[in-house]
């Protein structure tokens, strides 16, 4: 049978609210899951829509469901033909191949249409690296080849600031040349703690000999990705009391041509607003 339409309405509206929290606040879990969520449960209310309102009886509700959940997939992730594989590979359904083919394509224009306008109506709430926050990353960090596909898998999965280290000619030691938050992440961090600091404004104190061992000296040297995944334990991350501060977990270091680009993942810890 089909859920009430008012009761699956009123869960969607409660699951994107949630989700949008975790997200802002950094937790784990991620979108996937909750992607498909929505477009299904959108997907299930279009066909309540069509069904008693204007009576059009055409498929189940579970074809609804599944091409819902294949376009809202792809659209979120930016993966068209993964969005239909995937969703064909779980109904095993080849009568829904091409109507779910015409929503994933309808459902990607529509998000391009929406960045391209250059409003505030984008899926850049989400914190998956939209084009427009790509572009202002780009923007901000000012580097020559920035990695852009390397920034939009770390955006996707959870990243929350990213911070470009370049070395200063006269003194010899890394500096942070850029830095950028995601706007939920300084929103959650300002609810929580009260003020405006940041792991990444509080990073721009910090310089790193480029002869040294540390992890931004070594991968700009050795041209190769370093990844600490529990940054408060590592013992050659001079920061990790500043990360443990800001509940900093992981940080992934990629070597660029000029410099060194820092992101990583940031999640909210118990904190008492400063008086």
């Amino acid at each position: 049978g089909v859920a009430d339409p008012l009761n699956l309405f009123t869960l969607l509206l409660l699951k994107v609210g949630l989700t949008a929290q975790c997200v802002a606040g950094g937790l784990m879990g991620g979108v996937f899951a909750p992607a498909l969520f929505f477009g299904a449960a959108a997907g299930t209310l279009y066909y309540s829509f069509m069904q008693h309102i204007l009576g059009v009886y055409l498929g189940s509700v579970s074809t609804y469901a599944a091409i819902g959940a294949s376009a809202c997939l792809s659209a979120v992730f930016r993966a068209p033909i993964t969005g239909v594989v995937l969703l064909f590979e779980m109904t095993r359904s080849y009568y829904i191949v091409l109507p779910m083919i015409a929503a994933v394509a309808f459902s990607t224009l529509t998000l391009d249409l929406l960045e391209s306008s250059q409003t505030d109506t984008t899926w850049g709430w989400t914190g998956l690296g939209s084009n427009l926050q790509l572009q202002e990353i780009s923007k901000v960090a000012g580097a020559a080849h920035m990695p852009m596909d390397e920034l939009k898998l770390a955006f996707d999965a959870g990243a929350t600031h990213c911070i470009f280290w370049k070395v200063d000619a006269g003194s010899g030691v890394y500096r942070a040349a850029a830095h950028y938050v995601t706007p939920q992440r300084l929103a959650s961090l300002r609810l929580a703690r009260g003020d405006d600091l940041t792991f990444t404004s509080e990073s721009l104190g910090f310089t790193f000999p480029s002869t040294g061992d540390g992890p931004i000296a070594t991968c700009f040297r050795e041209k190769r990705e370093i990844t600490i995944l529990d940054v408060e334990n590592d013992t050659k991350m001079q920061r990790k009391d500043l990360a443990r501060k800001f509940g900093v977990r992981n940080i992934h270091f990629v070597a660029m041509e000029d410099g060194v680009l820092e992101y990583g993942t940031g999640i909210l810890r118990s904190a008492t607003r400063p008086s």
